[in-house]
């Protein structure tokens, strides 16, 4: 994905030589060669991940190798410089050889594309098998012949196997070996022309693959891997080609409740940003309205609740999510993709604000900052007892020991926000909402003592989490059932009420 922003010449190698222009968030979605990388990346991802997975319906890892090196050559004469592969992706980042913002972008579309391909494969070939990178398990070493058990949804067919004494953690050290020999064969080939770099890159891709095919099925590639495993759901020894984790982990991460609430929380991280922003701005001059930014946040919030709540719980705030981890009411996969969804959806908000708002208006977008009499000490102790007693409310109001919902939560949790803005808006801006700071400080460029809005915030939900769980409303939960919680592990099902016990008569019997 090329990372040079409009205006400036193409690169003259396949690989990115040229570090990126420091050019602005906005400036760079507004041009056309963004869109125009993002959509080579999700076309040659869906490309070269539907070549090898075709060719993977052949027996042995000879096919595949082969043609995805010739995929590889092919791509940078076809798509200009296009990486296909969030390996090579992030390192590019790590290089600062791209930008964060076409880093981000590109991932996307890489996995959009390695999906699409391999929902169009799964219904072309005539089995999941060959789909998937799996590492096999040795032989049972038995005279007769032993029944392999496949999982569910896929047919006995050609996996890509480990050989008969190679393990997962072989499979992995495989994965990485043949991996870092394709980014070196990228990085050192960064100033080549399309030719050479696509031979040597291709050349890359059929060595790596053919010297891990037969341990890990040789992907190298995390977009190939994830494809498949979300459209036939087989998630064995998944981790190797990603790092990660598995089991519940995973378990959660195919759940369609788990992408609903995802998408919950960054539709209503975005409409939070954009009305509560957006009723921040100044039109005319004259005073500051403290009491319509306090009522629009606080109403935004309670509106939200009520509409999104049912689906992911209407946090659309990371201090909210962290309490919520902290009192073991929420797993860590859970978290961690509400605090990406929350961020991502203020900052769209923020981005649509600016666009739609006249340049004369825009001022500093709503962007949280401290009194000028205001030390930073002072202004994070305001941030702290501010989100804690929201974060309290909160805790009380979806307490389901006292009927608490989401219908009859959103007006309290709304008035909890309002209030914390009545006050706090002289002191700090009244962030209470790291998500809520980070979006505008990000559009203007301005993150000037911006660390106070991360950590008030979260250091007021830790202090409500603490309080509320262990203090004020404690539950009675062993630790094996907190960390159950965290990882995302059904509740275990409660055994059934014995039956009432027959009453005794008391006979007596007339001698």
């Amino acid at each position: 994905m090329a990372p040079y922003c409009h205006g400036a010449p193409p690169p003259t190698s396949p690989r990115h030589p040229v570090t990126p222009s420091p050019c602005h968030p906005i400036t760079e979605l507004r041009s056309a060669c963004f869109w125009r990388a993002v959509l080579a990346e999700a076309l040659a991802t869906l490309i070269f991940v539907g070549v090898v997975l075709g060719a993977s319906a052949a027996p042995g890892p000879l096919a595949p190798a082969l043609a995805g090196g010739l995929v590889a050559v092919a791509l940078p004469h076809t798509l200009g410089a296009p990486q296909a592969n969030p390996a090579l992706t992030l390192a590019l980042l790590c290089t600062r050889k791209l930008s964060a913002l076409r880093g981000a972008a590109g991932l996307l579309a890489q996995c959009t594309g390695a999906v699409l391909a391999s929902a169009a494969a799964r219904s072309a070939l005539p089995d999941d098998a060959s789909l998937v990178t799996r590492v096999s398990v040795p032989p049972v070493p038995v005279p007769v012949p032993v029944p392999v058990p496949v999982p569910a949804g896929a047919e006995a067919g050609p996996w890509p196997q480990v050989s008969a004494a190679g393990t997962a953690g072989q499979a992995w050290g495989w994965e990485t070996f043949a991996t870092f020999q394709l980014a070196l064969a990228a990085f050192a080939t960064a100033d080549r022309a399309a030719g050479p770099a696509g031979l040597a890159l291709g050349s890359a891709v059929a060595a790596g693959a053919l010297a891990a095919g037969p341990f890990s099925g040789g992907s190298m590639n995390p977009a190939r891997s994830l494809g498949p495993a979300i459209v036939t759901g087989i998630w064995d020894d998944h981790w190797r080609g990603h790092g990660g984790q598995r089991g519940q982990a995973m378990r959660e991460l195919r759940s369609s409740s788990f992408w609903r609430a995802v998408l919950a929380e960054f539709l209503g991280s975005l409409l939070y940003a954009l009305l509560g922003l957006g009723a921040s701005l100044r039109w005319a001059p004259g005073p500051h309205g403290v009491l319509g930014a306090a009522l629009a946040f606080g109403l935004a919030q309670a509106t939200l609740v009520q509409a999104l709540g049912h689906v992911s719980g209407g946090h659309l705030n990371p201090a909210i999510t962290l309490a919520f981890l902290l009192a073991s009411q929420l797993s860590l996969p859970r978290a961690l993709g509400y605090l990406l969804a929350q961020l991502l959806g203020a900052l769209a908000g923020a981005g649509v604000l600016y666009g739609v708002t006249p340049a004369p208006v825009r001022g500093t977008l709503g962007l949280s900052a401290l009194h000028p009499s205001v030390g930073l000490g002072q202004g994070t102790v305001v941030e702290l007892l501010l989100t804690a007693q929201f974060i309290l409310c909160v805790f009380a109001s979806f307490d389901d020991r006292h009927d608490g919902r989401p219908r009859s939560a959103a007006l309290p949790v709304g008035f909890s926000l309002a209030l914390g803005h009545l006050f706090g808006i002289h002191y700090t801006g009244a962030g209470m909402n790291p998500a809520r700071s980070f979006a505008p400080a990000v559009i203007t460029r301005n993150f000037t003592n911006h660390w106070v809005y991360w950590a008030g915030p979260l250091l007021g939900a830790v202090l409500a989490a603490l309080l509320y769980e262990f203090a004020l409303c404690p539950r009675p939960r062993s630790l094996a059932e907190r960390l159950a919680v965290l990882k995302g592990e059904p509740p275990a099902a409660e055994p059934p009420p014995e039956p009432p016990a027959e009453p005794l008569e008391l006979k007596t019997q007339g001698l």
